[in-house]
């Protein structure tokens, strides 16, 4: 897995970044047919969301961990829970595909009809999954796959490419000893903004 950030200064343009994983598809994450099986996509994604937050903290002007990050302004340790998630599947990956996975804060008017992205206690992010790469030199023509004519078609690829899965997934703040909604502590509100 190798995190990639395109923006170097995440204490000032955090809201405005996208922040990636690389992933590859491993056996485990299939099913008999060699395709990621739907439900590995939110856990590639909560992968993605887990190293986009310590992003976060470690580009906060203090240089905080997770868990400093995290603290309320209050002390109280929080953390995010997924509150909803509406995910679309266009098209699946398959065993050894190399695979990148998206996050950053969804945009209020394109993503969530002018709703806040960051809340009082809610922040919402838009993720999506790419190919980046075919695992084998074989899989990237699949003998009459969607042509008529039983023709190959190439799996496109590449950072640039259409999104495989995505999703808009809303994440709730909760405190860790009662898991009662509380406010965003502070610091993230801030790194977020």
């Amino acid at each position: 897995m190798t995190p990639t950030h395109p923006d170097a200064n995440l204490n000032q343009h955090f809201a405005n970044s996208v922040f990636s994983i690389d992933l590859r598809v491993y056996y485990e994450d299939t099913d008999a047919a060699g395709v990621v099986y739907y439900a590995n996509y939110l856990r590639f994604m909560e992968r993605a969301r887990t190293e986009w937050l310590r992003a976060v903290a470690r580009g906060s002007a203090e240089q905080l961990d997770v868990d400093a990050l995290m603290h309320g302004s209050d002390g109280r340790r929080t953390g995010f829970v997924a509150r909803q998630v509406d995910i679309r599947y266009d098209q699946p990956a398959r065993l050894d595909d190399l695979i990148r996975v998206d996050a950053w804060v969804a945009d209020s008017d394109a993503d969530l009809g002018g709703r806040k992205a960051v809340g009082g206690a809610s922040v919402w992010l838009k993720q999506t999954v790419r190919l980046l790469r075919s695992g084998t030199e074989s899989r990237d023509s699949v003998p009459g796959d969607g042509t008529a004519d039983g023709s190959e078609i190439k799996r496109p690829s590449g950072p640039d490419t259409k999104p495989l899965v995505q999703a808009l997934v809303k994440l709730g703040c909760v405190d860790f000893e009662s898991f009662k909604p509380t406010r965003l502590p502070p610091r993230l509100l801030e790194a977020l903004r």
